[in-house]
């Protein structure tokens, strides 16, 4: 399938599925919401020689701190097998990205996958998240319960 061909595939296919997506040149982005939590994130789709990278793209809650954002995404990306997580700076926010990349593009299956490859990532994102919002908690926890002068060695 051409490169063309496989973006716009892929439009069809956000469509049947009710996203609504905007073709920027050679990506598609899309904008989702989750109905629960309100969670906005921004789904990157880019055709790189016959694959799909996937990108999603959401802000990290400003109570989080950077050690805590970094060791919960350093857990992540050990237990991860297809997804690549990382954290950046953007206009004075923190954001999470996932990403990963689709197998090859042979057939009009391989594009539908490519929503639920998506999904995935963006459920992944949710538990990095959750696991930020944890494992903060638990460092304001010790933080208070531990004086930080305790633990000096010799």
């Amino acid at each position: 399938m051409g490169k063309k061909n496989i973006l716009t595939e892929l439009e069809k296919v956000l469509k049947k599925h009710e996203v609504v997506p905007q073709r920027e040149d050679d990506t598609i982005i899309t904008l989702w919401t989750h109905k629960e939590d309100g969670r906005r994130c921004i789904i990157m789709f880019k055709e790189m020689q016959g694959r799909i990278v996937v990108n999603v793209i959401t802000l990290i809650n400003e109570d989080i701190s950077d050690d805590v954002s970094l060791r919960a995404v350093n857990f992540a990306n050990l237990h991860s097998t297809d997804t690549f997580f990382m954290v950046t700076p953007h206009q004075k926010k923190r954001i999470l990205i996932g990403r990963t990349l689709s197998p090859p593009i042979n057939t009009p299956a391989d594009i539908e996958n490519v929503f639920y490859i998506a999904l995935t990532v963006l459920v992944s994102m949710h538990e990095v998240l959750d696991l930020m919002t944890d494992m903060n908690e638990v460092s304001i926890l010790v933080d208070c319960l531990v004086p930080e002068d305790t633990f000096i060695l010799p």
